[in-house]
């Protein structure tokens, strides 16, 4: 009924929410695409469901894992791979990761606090130093950041490697939500772009692959 265009993804969802759960799937969405999976999946099932402003943000991705490869910075990503069109949907498989963004967002706190109090020769176990570093932290759970924690993973030379890739392409909006765990590699998991950004990676895209 929703692929075929009956009803609104959220309606769906909600008609089949105890069916869905049952029968071990969930699913999650953010303002644009979807995501759904099963307990017994090693990966998700990813589909844009609001076109907004004409940009497939999956095909975006799929678009951009391939360069990935190209440049050999794929492992920094979760992977993407176009599955097929489903009545009026294209979906695509991902990596399943385990994602849990106020982890992510405090891993984040900590290394910049850390750095703050070096920098600024505070103790970090003084009130007084926390209180400073609230008054004056950066943005911990933006994309400078998050890439910092990364290379704390990654190590210095493949972070590089991957924040040139990511300038190269324009890719933004990698803040703390957009990360995760294969075992123990750290990667992000929506990587199309938003706004300006987004719509930047799809002329490129259409004019490097027609589509």
């Amino acid at each position: 009924k929703f692929l075929t265009g009956e009803q609104g993804f959220m309606q769906w969802a909600n008609d089949m929410s105890n069916a869905l759960y049952d029968n071990g799937f969930c699913w999650a969405s953010g303002a644009c695409r979807v995501v759904i999976f099963h307990d017994e999946w090693d990966f998700v099932l990813k589909f844009t469901y609001d076109k907004e402003e004409l940009i497939d943000y999956c095909r975006n991705e799929d678009y951009l894992y391939a360069k990935a490869k190209a440049w050999g910075v794929e492992q920094a990503f979760a992977s993407c791979e176009y599955v097929g069109r489903f009545a009026l949907y294209d979906i695509y498989v991902m990596d399943r990761c385990y994602c849990n963004e106020d982890g992510m967002s405090d891993d984040s706190y900590d290394l910049q606090y850390k750095k703050y109090c070096s920098e600024y020769g505070l103790d970090p176990d003084e009130n007084d130093s926390m209180e400073e570093f609230s008054d004056n932290c950066p943005e911990y759970e933006d994309q400078e950041c998050m890439l910092e924690l990364a290379a704390e993973h990654w190590g210095e030379q493949f972070a590089r490697k991957v924040i040139d890739f990511i300038c190269e392409f324009g890719i933004n909006d990698c803040h703390c939500g957009n990360w995760g765990w294969i075992n123990d590699r750290l990667v992000i998991v929506d990587y199309a772009g938003y706004g300006d950004f987004a719509r930047a990676i799809r002329n490129r895209r259409i004019k490097e692959c027609g589509r």
